[in-house]
């Protein structure tokens, strides 16, 4: 049976059905069964850590095998799919989707979000409830001869550093 998944939900709570970040391969493959594709794989790393259950892909840590990223590219303008395994709503969500409609939807539903500095010309980037980076661009010479939404992408914050030891003088009991 198909997982259920709401991307109206994943805006606002950050899981996508049962799967989250951080959850370990073997209960994605528990809940969602094997992938329709895999990738990412190389001579070093014989384990491929890119799994596509559709449009959806999910980025698995290496060394861990725990979900680190989530994304949706958008080839074409049209709403995602989960392909077998994930019954997708996509509420609003497609490839194409003007940014100032994607805004006034969010306004209306009370979810987080703010315009953020673009890392690509050509593109704007919107972070949503903090996490949730989408990408819309803005130059249809550059983007398959079309506009507006062509990313989604949550991907797990990087760990904080370490919390850095005593000085070797305050070690020494240092006397000024």
């Amino acid at each position: 049976m198909a997982e259920t998944v709401n991307l109206k939900d994943f805006l606002l709570t950050l899981i996508l059905g049962r799967i989250h970040l951080g959850q370990r391969a073997d209960d994605v493959v528990a809940i969602l069964g094997e992938p329709e594709c895999v990738g990412g794989a190389s001579r070093k790393h014989r384990w491929p850590p890119i799994w596509k259950y559709g449009d959806i892909e999910l980025l698995f840590d290496y060394r861990t095998r725990q979900i680190n990223m989530v994304v949706i590219n958008f080839w074409e303008q049209k709403h995602p799919s989960g392909g077998a395994s994930i019954q997708l709503d996509p509420w609003i969500i497609k490839g194409g989707l003007r940014l100032d409609e994607l805004t006034s939807r969010l306004d209306k539903e009370g979810i987080d979000y703010c315009e953020v500095e673009s890392l690509n010309p050509g593109t704007m980037q919107l972070l949503v409830n903090s996490a949730i980076t989408m990408i819309f661009n803005d130059d249809p010479d550059e983007w398959m001869g079309w506009d507006g939404l062509c990313k989604l992408c949550l991907n797990r914050p990087p760990e904080p550093p370490p919390p850095l030891g005593p000085s070797p003088d305050a070690a020494k009991g240092s006397t000024a």
